[in-house]
């Protein structure tokens, strides 16, 4: 059977894949119509490897597909041999809940790694976006197969406070890695670590929440600082705390002080004026409790 693939001829206006070199713009072209790319939008494969297909030196292909990766565009997880397109399946939407379903064989191509627990959530968000019946679809399909954990670790001592995970969602405990700009938070956990914290996501303004997002990966990803997938989920959740919440959010969200836990007078955050610098730097998050 035929595999057809997708290209929206409005490609050539996208301001990121104009500024790609020729070289840039044949890898991209090469990884979204590659024989191995999943309807999940990912694909097992090695720059060497590529490289080879199309008779290129491995030097020449990984500065070309660089230039993709830098702009987000492309994702790569070199040690599990796992290269990723975060729009895919935006351009190639399943034409019904059957192909959702068989999402599922997609799937047990990949490697395990952390960058496939982001290409299956991602694809959930897709779904759920779409109607009901995908949405349902998706859920049945992967219910008994959630993405990939990595081991926990031996049980830290208890503390005087204690915290809990949303039904059906574990705390990622993987090994540290630096921001990139097409990193995307696990959104079940995000949305119970905001709902903790007296945040509802769902009653952000629209789009706030993608620009906050937006703001976090541009500082941190010029920074060398390596972190957990919860340790950044943490971050992102302060950062959404002292930028996102503010006098223009709905009574729904309750408004916190970043450092006291206590609202405001007039609804707003005590932090928002300060300095960009400081929100992304600040990790009274991570300080230990305060015993009396």
């Amino acid at each position: 059977m035929a595999r057809y693939r997708k290209v929206d001829p409005r490609i050539w206006n996208d301001a990121k894949f104009r500024e790609l070199s020729d070289n840039g713009k044949l890898v991209f072209f090469m990884l979204l119509t590659h024989p191995n790319m999943t309807a999940l939008g990912a694909m097992r494969g090695t720059i060497a490897g590529l490289a080879e297909e199309i008779g290129w030196t491995s030097e020449a292909f990984a500065e070309a597909f660089r230039e993709a990766y830098e702009k987000g565009m492309t994702e790569h997880d070199p040690k599990a041999c796992l290269i990723a397109l975060p729009r895919f399946i935006k351009y190639n939407q399943p034409e019904s809940p059957n192909v959702v379903k068989a999402w599922v064989g997609a799937r047990d191509l990949l490697p395990e790694c952390e960058l496939k627990n982001r290409v299956i959530s991602r694809a959930g968000e897709y779904a759920k976006d779409m109607s009901k019946s995908f949405s349902e679809a998706f859920a049945k399909a992967f219910v008994k197969t959630m993405p990939y954990q990595e081991p926990e670790p031996d049980p830290e001592p208890k503390s005087t406070t204690t915290t809990s995970s949303a039904p059906g969602v574990k705390d990622d405990n993987s090994s540290p890695f630096r921001m990139t700009l097409s990193w995307e938070p696990v959104k079940p956990l995000l949305h119970e670590r905001c709902r903790q914290a007296g945040i509802d996501l769902d009653n952000l303004p629209e789009g706030e929440l993608a620009d906050v997002l937006g703001e976090f990966r541009s500082y941190w990803e010029g920074r060398s600082d390596m972190l957990t997938e919860r340790q950044w989920q943490h971050k992102l959740m302060d950062q959404i705390k002292k930028k996102c919440v503010d006098s223009r959010t709905s009574g729904g969200v309750i408004r916190r002080s970043a450092r006291s836990g206590k609202a405001s007078a007039n609804g707003a955050l005590s932090t928002r004026d300060q300095s960009l610098s400081d929100c992304l730097n600040d990790t009274s998050w991570d300080d230990p409790p305060q015993l009396s």
